[in-house]
């Protein structure tokens, strides 16, 4: 014996300027009859309409089958259709109260070798599962569920998508260091003093070199935690001035245009660099110009904040450039 299948749709019509009224509606199964030739669903006219109506099977092959049902507004316009799918299986006359359950995730090991889900029998059933995902990596999968009658018979799958995310629970945060402007690697930069925790909050004092230029500077601090795992670092730009612990025997060192959207040009007076070099807001040093050069092509750098540092005299001069 072949069920009768009852759905409940929402039907959208066209939408135009004056919000037109669906007077009609029509489906058919699986082939397209032609528009106006299918058949007809009795509805409420409406600017949009909710819908339940029987739809016979009694003709159709056991499988999966696609019901499409499309709605008429008042122009006379007929709407794309909308499609859902089905499963059409024979029962017969005997009791056919559920009386199994399996799933599985990922592939089919077959009907009845999935993991058993332990369910009260009945016609219709709803329970509430616990599905272990010990085994299961991090990211997307899809969980399946099938019943089995007092016939023996399996019915289609249910099937729906889940994600898996892997949970490490919060650790202190056990050291703490900080570098100026170029990292000297994880681990070696100037250790900072820190009460282990979860979360810190802490005031420092960060004690500038004598060899500290004077103009911009990147301060970076990062921290680790108890299963030695590094963060990604903090980033603060400050700017030394002279008379703070610098050499005032100081070059007039410029950068112009600044910002500039890819070439700069040097202004050192007569003084020849030693070297000069471009440092990311990473601390690594992504360019090292020509020290005889005084025009500098940057159209290779992305868009975004370096420091510019040349050396002369036995200084280290620094700049903040802005590439647009």
């Amino acid at each position: 014996m072949k069920i009768i299948v009852t759905f409940i749709a929402v039907l959208c019509g066209l939408t135009a300027a004056a919000q037109t009224q669906i007077v009609s509606a029509e489906y058919f199964i699986n082939n397209d009859p032609g528009i106006g030739n299918a058949t007809t669903i009795t509805i409420a006219p409406g600017q949009s309409i909710q819908e339940s109506f029987d739809v016979s099977v009694a003709s159709l092959g056991n499988g999966i089958h696609y019901l499409h049902v499309r709605v008429l507004n008042e122009e006379g316009k007929w709407s794309l259709y909308s499609r859902k799918p089905f499963f059409v299986t024979e029962f017969g006359e005997t009791n056919n109260t559920i009386v199994a359950a399996e799933y599985f995730i990922g592939n089919d090991p077959g009907t009845g070798n999935a993991e058993s889900l332990t369910i009260t029998p009945g016609n219709t059933i709803t329970e509430n599962f616990e599905i272990p995902f010990g085994n299961l990596d991090p990211g997307y999968h899809m969980l399946h569920i099938r019943v089995k009658n007092t016939v023996g018979k399996w019915s289609h799958y249910a099937r729906k998508p889940f994600y898996l995310f892997s949970y490490t629970p919060e650790l202190n945060i056990t050291d703490a260091e900080y570098f100026i402007d170029v990292d000297p690697g994880i681990g070696n930069g100037t250790a900072l003093e820190i009460s282990p925790a979860h979360q810190i909050s802490e005031n420092f004092s960060i004690v500038l070199p004598d060899t500290i230029s004077e103009g911009d500077h990147l301060l970076y601090i990062r921290v680790r935690n108890e299963a030695h795992n590094w963060s990604f670092y903090a980033t603060e730009l400050f700017t030394v001035e002279v008379g703070v612990g610098v050499d005032k025997n100081q070059l007039n060192f410029s950068v112009y245009p600044n910002p500039s959207n890819g070439i700069i040009f040097l202004e050192t007076g007569d003084v020849q660099p030693e070297f000069v070099r471009i440092i990311d807001m990473t601390g690594k040093i992504v360019m090292t110009p020509n020290p005889q050069d005084r025009q500098i092509d940057i159209h290779q750098l992305v868009p975004g904040t370096y420091l510019l540092q040349m050396a002369a005299k036995g200084n280290l001069y620094s700049k903040k450039l802005i590439r647009q």
